[in-house]
C-alpha cells in the first residue's frame, strides 16, 4: 500500500475520518473518455441546483510522490459554475489536455 494518495483519495479519506472537506466528485481519464455524457450528467445533476461554482482539478497517482512533488504542473479550472455543462466540459478538457503536456 501506497503512503500517497491522490488528491481525490486524500479528501475522501479525510471526509470519512470527520474532517470538513468540500463535496468531491472524481473519476478516471479512462472513464472520461468512455462514457463523458454520463459523468457531465451526474456532476450537473449533484451541483446545477446548489448555486456552487467547481474547481476541476487532476487527480493523478504521479503527481505527488516520494521521489517529488509536480504540485503546479497540471492545470486547474476554477470558478466553473455547476450549473453549466457547457462550463463543465470545457474546464475537464483544460485540465485532461494538461496531463498531456507534461
Amino acid at each position: 500500500m501506497s503512503l500517497f494518495k491522490t488528491k481525490a483519495e486524500t479528501l475522501a479519506w479525510l471526509g470519512e475520518k470527520g474532517f470538513p472537506v468540500p463535496e468531491v466528485t472524481h473519476f478516471s481519464v479512462g472513464d472520461w473518455e468512455n462514457c463523458p455524457e454520463e459523468i457531465v450528467r451526474a456532476v450537473y445533476e449533484k451541483f446545477a441546483e446548489t448555486g456552487l461554482c467547481l474547481a476541476v482539478r487532476s487527480s493523478a497517482q504521479n503527481e505527488d510522490t516520494a521521489g517529488g512533488s509536480q504540485a503546479g504542473a497540471f492545470r486547474s479550472v476554477l470558478s466553473v459554475p455547476g450549473s453549466s455543462v457547457h462550463d463543465i466540459v470545457r474546464a475537464v478538457f483544460e485540465v485532461k489536455n494538461s496531463l498531456n503536456d507534461n
